[in-house]
């Protein structure tokens, strides 16, 4: 649902989905149907029927059944580089390239650092527009200006911040084993790694 939804047309979506009938424009007579309905929201929706936003009666009929899409944020490093190398190969095929783009260490190294605040569509659009601007193999260069600045903030929340916890988080996963961190991690060797811990005070598990 891309945004609020007025009142009398949730009543509506409720008739259609209990009473399986729905009302033409113009007529007078309800006409049977046998529709399934699938939503997608940004939003809580149990958090819009607590503001009075929306019905409750609608919510438990929509929510039969809740899939939950986590956040690129949310994601692992290992998931989010699969899903970049998924649209790589699903853009070749579209661009009709013989060979898919090969993107550097450094230039997966600065979209590990990225938030992607769009999500998968971003994530997706940005593969895109390499395939029309970029050559063969992607730099850092080559990414858009707003990715390429690791010293913005968004909302107060660096990129140091983030790069900080992922390397937290790596090693943590691996009990502290810093190979294991750095090949998740993707740095090109392990004196970066070393270098970034010291930089950011992380301790060791």
């Amino acid at each position: 649902m891309p945004g609020p939804v007025r009142k009398d047309m949730q009543q509506t979506l409720l008739r259609v989905s209990q009473a399986q009938e729905f009302t033409p424009v113009g007529s007078t007579k309800a006409r049977k149907t046998d529709v399934r309905i699938i939503a997608a929201t940004h939003k809580s929706l149990r958090q819009a029927c607590h503001d009075g936003l929306f019905r409750w009666d609608l919510f438990y009929r929509l929510s039969v059944a809740e899939l939950h899409l986590p956040t690129l944020t949310a994601w692992s490093l290992t998931e989010k580089r699969d899903l970049i190398d998924h649209f790589i190969r699903i853009k070749q095929k579209a661009f009709r390239r013989p060979r898919p783009i090969r993107l550097t260490t450094a230039a997966r190294q600065q979209l590990d650092l990225y938030l992607f605040p769009g999500n998968v569509r971003e994530l997706e659009n940005l593969i895109e527009s390499l395939y029309v601007f970029a050559e063969s193999q992607v730099d850092v260069a080559d990414l858009p200006d707003w990715i390429r600045q690791p010293e913005q903030a968004i909302n107060g929340f660096t990129w140091q911040h983030h790069e900080k916890d992922l390397i937290q988080r790596a090693l943590a996963y691996f009990g502290g084993n810093k190979t294991r961190a750095l090949d998740a991690l993707g740095y090109g060797s392990m004196n970066t790694l070393t270098a970034k811990i010291t930089r950011y005070a992380i301790p060791l598990p």
